[in-house]
């Protein structure tokens, strides 16, 4: 009935807005992590490209058809596993060259 239409969307509603913080939160350590390689700590212009796309994405999601925001965020999901993969193997070689570097020192 109607009390089963309103939990049903209190549920939703709460869904969609912790998978907008959670992705935002994910998003803004990957700026963060990319702004510590750049080692300019002061360079804000991975936060602002972030949360323009952010609130690009956001807009179109309200605007576009169910269709095209399904291949959009295909082609985000892509972005992002190679920007994921990408930044695993700078980390991995991170550690190898401090790994090598304290093996010298002992």
């Amino acid at each position: 009935g109607k009390i089963g239409l309103v939990i049903c969307s209190v549920f939703i509603f709460t869904f969609g807005m912790a998978s907008v913080v959670g992705q935002f939160y994910l998003g803004q350590t990957n700026s963060l992590f990319f702004t510590f390689l750049s080692k300019r700590h002061q360079n804000n212009l991975f936060h602002i490209i972030f949360k323009g796309l952010f609130y690009l994405g956001i807009l179109l999601g309200i605007f576009l058809s169910f269709d095209r925001i399904n291949k959009i965020l295909d082609l985000g999901m892509i972005s992002i596993g190679i920007l994921n993969i990408t930044v695993i193997f700078i980390i991995q070689l991170r550690e190898k060259k401090h790994i090598k570097h304290l093996k010298n020192k002992s």
